[in-house]
């Protein structure tokens, strides 16, 4: 029944811009990595004069229904405790952040001109990440961890 609720448009009312500005700020920083250097400007990044926009559905909020989802199945399907659970909950959230910051790095390079690719491949990108990062949800939901002590 909870799965029937209107929650990604909630999500997207209260989380939407802060993850967008999030994103944008990770964003600036992977890109100054690489030696693009970017200033995030709220939820979009300035280069070369031009403002590149992390618009609303490049906030992330669908893939973290989606990954908060499959924390959630996969626990169950392991028959997990209550702090698991929320163990791989929560790490369920912190990968989708992650994929989706790398998201927007690599749609930024399409975004601002630096490659001219097709436009298809804006959603292609979203679409390998997303496939991407599946996997290391099922991986740390999966993960057997030892919190005992070693005595010597």
């Amino acid at each position: 029944a909870m799965l029937a609720l209107p929650l990604v448009a909630s999500l997207n009312f209260y989380l939407g811009y802060p993850l967008r500005w999030f994103c944008a700020h990770s964003t600036s920083v992977l890109l100054s990595a690489f030696g693009t250097v970017t200033s995030p400007e709220g939820a979009s990044l300035w280069w070369n004069g031009k403002t590149i926009l992390i618009d609303a559905p490049c906030a992330g909020i669908a893939m973290l229904w989606i990954g908060l989802y499959l924390g959630a199945l996969f626990s169950y399907l392991n028959s997990a405790q209550t702090l698991r659970t929320l163990i791989n909950l929560s790490m369920a959230g912190a990968l989708v952040i992650l994929a989706n910051v790398i998201r927007n790095t690599l749609l930024f390079y399409k975004e601002s001109g630096m490659l001219d690719l097709p436009h298809w491949t804006h959603e292609a990108i979203g679409l390998v990440t997303f496939a991407l990062f599946v996997p290391c949800v099922y991986f740390v939901c999966h993960a057997q961890f030892s919190f005992k002590r070693s005595t010597p």
